[in-house]
């Protein structure tokens, strides 16, 4: 089977208009919330959103210094 490998794209760093990395990560993640609400998520305040777009992106920050990915 071939592995898939992403491709190495730059990450805006502090510098580049103000998002950390973790801000990416969290409006990558709230773009895919936003295009396929599910329940927890459907009803909720933009708040919950955005609480759930954040609990995704620091699990990728773990995940990318504890060199799973």
């Amino acid at each position: 089977m071939a592995e898939h490998s992403l491709p190495n794209l730059p990450l805006p760093s502090e510098n580049d208009f103000g998002l950390t990395m973790r801000d990416y990560f969290a409006a990558a993640a709230l773009t895919a919330l936003l295009s396929k609400p599910r329940t927890e998520t459907k009803d909720g305040p933009p708040a919950r959103y955005a609480e759930i777009a954040y609990a995704y992106a620091d699990a990728m920050l773990v995940a990318r210094s504890s060199g799973l990915v």
